[in-house]
């Protein structure tokens, strides 16, 4: 989010979802993101012309599942879905009395809401726009489909 305030193309991935993770699966599920990653960066590349991959003002968030029993399975498409504006995480701060915090983060005690990039279809890629401030119109939806229209894991 920072980086597109600041005016710079940026493109945040996640591999699995907000399960607790399984480590060996995570990591073998690194290979279809990475390889998800570079298609859509090869289709922004090829569609930006020499100029920039993404839009001023727009950023993509790529949530890829972790599939399979090693981790290491093909999403089954990809889909442009919002991005849940409310946080998944939350936070909490403890002074220690010497000059140190203690950070604690938690799951947020809400539900997702539905279709957003948090509640995606079961193994699916989800690409959702972001933009500063957290508030995609749907002018914005609508460049970031047409700059991921027909991507497949």
């Amino acid at each position: 989010m920072t980086a597109v305030e600041d005016g710079v193309p940026a493109i945040a991935v996640s591999t699995g979802g907000l399960e607790p993770p399984v480590p060996d699966r995570i990591l073998s599920a690194m290979r279809p993101t990475d390889d998800f990653v570079v298609e859509l960066l090869d289709r922004l590349r090829a569609g930006a012309h020499g100029g920039r991959l993404l839009p001023e003002g727009l950023g993509l968030n790529v949530d890829h599942p972790v599939l399979g029993a090693d981790g290491s399975g093909t999403a089954r498409g990809a889909d442009l879905i919002p991005q849940d504006p409310l946080p998944a995480l939350t936070s909490a701060y403890a002074y220690n009395g010497d000059g140190t915090w203690k950070v604690t983060v938690g799951m947020a005690d809400r539900p997702a809401r539905p279709g957003s990039d948090v509640v995606v279809a079961a193994g699916h890629v989800s690409v959702s726009p972001i933009t500063p401030g957290w508030n995609p119109t749907t002018g914005d939806q609508a460049r970031a489909a047409n700059l991921s229209a027909g991507l497949r894991p």
